[in-house]
């Protein structure tokens, strides 16, 4: 199989993250399937593969997704396909030659290029590198933060001080993380006008601000020590902490693409 192929799962689960869709990792370790919900189809499922190495009918599971998503937001599978595979290098090097055929238009062609690759060389990166790595690690551990309480069931036999003391540290570290996070955004912001024009980027991030403090407002660290938190406490700061995951994972897929189509 070719690498495009094997690739897929990844790419599926890249777009599918694009379009709205939630990962659950409930079952990853277990099954080896990632499980993916959607806030507007709330009766809806979809469950694919990690990769292509642990299940041999991976290829008809991605196809049968893709062909769900085609259906509920009446596009064709054909469209998906190549919204999550891209054009292939061979289609890319038969584009690119066919800009550049004819003689008559050489001389022109050359002068453009010449052109673009001087506005490029001068003109100032959507966002550097450092503030981008800056705001997907500290996403990634604010995230990281909530992922330890929220799935962390007290056993009510354990030093209650104890806890509360670690919870109360981990909510102060991802308080710590989202300023950190929120301070690079806003720099990259003044640093070039033209990173995050749709305000993508920025709404993902206030989602991660927004699960720090309601998931440490139901568990744990606002609490009095030795108070364990109600089912419906928790149940709050899981779906708060899930749209959170869902808000990172979205935030580090944007700037990988914008640092590579820029700097590679």
């Amino acid at each position: 199989m070719s690498v495009i192929n094997t690739s897929r799962p990844a790419r599926l689960r890249e777009f599918l993250v694009s379009e709205g869709w939630v990962i659950d990792r409930r079952i990853e370790e277990t099954r080896g399937e990632l499980l993916f919900t959607h806030p507007e189809y709330p009766r809806r499922q979809m469950c694919i593969p990690v990769d292509a190495t642990r299940w041999d009918d991976w290829h008809e599971v991605c196809e049968r997704t893709v062909e769900k998503v085609a259906e509920m937001t009446k596009r064709q599978p054909a469209e998906l396909w190549a919204l999550i595979d891209g054009p292939t290098r061979s289609q890319r090097v038969w584009s690119a030659l066919r800009t550049f055929v004819g003689s008559a238009v050489v001389a022109c062609a050359i002068t453009v290029v010449g052109m673009a690759a001087w506005n490029k060389a001068t003109e100032e990166p959507p966002v550097s590198v450092t503030l981008a790595g800056c705001m997907d690690n500290q996403a990634s551990l604010a995230v990281s933060m909530m992922s330890h309480d929220v799935r962390t069931q007290f056993a009510g036999n354990r030093d209650k001080m104890k806890d509360f003391a670690w919870t109360r540290w981990r909510a102060l570290q991802a308080a710590a993380n989202v300023e950190e996070m929120r301070k690079c955004y806003l720099e990259a912001q003044s640093y070039s006008h033209s990173f995050d024009d749709d305000g993508l980027i920025g709404e993902d991030l206030s989602r991660i601000e927004d699960g720090v403090k309601a998931v440490y407002t139901h568990i744990g660290a606002t609490l009095v020590p030795g108070d364990d938190a109600t089912d419906g406490e928790r149940a709050a700061a899981q779906e708060t902490f899930r749209l959170a995951e869902a808000a990172a994972t979205r935030v580090s897929i944007r700037l990988g693409k914008i640092v590579s189509s820029w700097y590679l």
